[in-house]
Formats: structure tokens, C-alpha cells, sequence
């Protein structure tokens, strides 16, 4: 098994090397302000993931921070109230 993880994470290298290599073009990135700039487009490419990827990270922080688990506890509450029988609600209540 772990031959194969290594050999998985060795072809998302070659992957991502070849694909970094496709896209080495400079590209002009227009800025609020000032001229163009020029850019490898594998750099638009990797901070648009980075951004993304942050944007992402900052919406599980703020969901957690709101109270997002609760509401799935009081869900999972629910539906084990909902599946056991009688005896296991007594028991679990004592």
C-alpha cells in the first residue's frame, strides 16, 4: 500500500511539473492601479488557487465560530431518538 502512495504522489508531480511547464507564457495582469504587470501565468494560476483555497479555509473558520456544529449535534440527537426503542431511551436518559 504504501508503494502505491508514493507512486501516486510521484505522478502528481510529474503532473503538476509538466503542467507548471505548459503555462510558463507571460500573461498581463491588470492591478487597481498603475500599468500592467507581466506574469508567468503558472504564478495567476497558483495565487487564484491560493486565494480560493484561503477564501475557503476562512468560511469553515466563521461557520465553526458561529455555532456550526451544534446544529448537527442537535440533528444526530434526533435521529438516534428517532431509531432506538423505548428501553435504550429510558436507559439513556438515567
Amino acid at each position: 500500500m504504501f508503494i502505491l502512495r508514493v507512486i501516486f504522489y510521484l505522478l502528481v508531480i510529474v503532473a503538476i511539473g509538466i503542467f507548471a511547464s505548459q503555462n510558463m507564457s507571460m500573461v498581463p495582469v491588470y492591478l487597481l492601479v498603475g500599468p500592467p504587470v507581466q506574469v508567468p501565468l503558472i504564478v495567476v494560476v497558483v495565487m487564484a488557487f491560493i486565494v480560493g483555497y484561503a477564501f475557503a479555509l476562512l468560511a469553515v473558520v466563521f461557520r465553526a465560530a458561529k455555532g456550526g456544529r451544534r446544529k448537527s449535534a442537535g440533528r444526530n440527537r434526533e435521529l438516534m431518538r428517532a431509531t432506538m426503542g423505548p428501553k435504550e431511551l429510558a436507559r439513556k436518559r438515567e
